[in-house]
């Protein structure tokens, strides 16, 4: 699979943002080396990240390019990134029980929440790139002579 310009992959995050209900958020996107994904995350090889502002409906999307998860298949790295912006009001809430957990068992918890919730992002966003791949494109409206 190659690698689309970066127009391509704002031109994709519009279409796809209509079909996962958040055309409402304004979501922005760059392609960034390693070391500056590294400095975003705080974690070495991560393949993108998505930062989210809640309350404004702004998120940026960030996606190494050289990585070898979006050589293999970029269109699943940006459905990951972007089922974070579908479910950041869930991981909201649910980070929030976090509030009301026994401080020796808060990190316990917080590492099972991220788990699996990056597990629930990561089943979505391969459902819907089954689902698009499995369906044939939408014909244009109809014509008239």
């Amino acid at each position: 699979m190659t690698i689309p310009t970066e127009e391509q992959v704002k031109a994709t995050i519009k279409e796809w943002a209509s079909m996962m209900k958040v055309a409402d958020w304004q979501i922005d996107f760059a392609f960034v080396n390693h070391l500056e994904l590294k400095e975003t995350t705080g974690k070495e090889g991560n393949v993108a990240s998505c930062r989210r502002n809640r309350l404004l409906k702004q998120a940026l999307i960030e996606i190494d390019p050289d990585h070898y998860d979006t050589k293999k298949d970029w269109e699943q790295t940006l459905a990951h990134e972007m089922y974070h912006v579908v479910t950041d009001d869930f991981h909201y809430h649910a980070s929030c029980c976090l509030d009301f957990s026994p401080e020796e068992a808060h990190d316990t918890f917080e590492n099972q929440i991220n788990m699996y919730y990056e597990r629930l992002v990561d089943d979505l966003a391969k459902g819907f790139v089954s689902a698009l791949r499995r369906c044939p494109p939408c014909p244009g409206p109809p014509t008239t002579n």
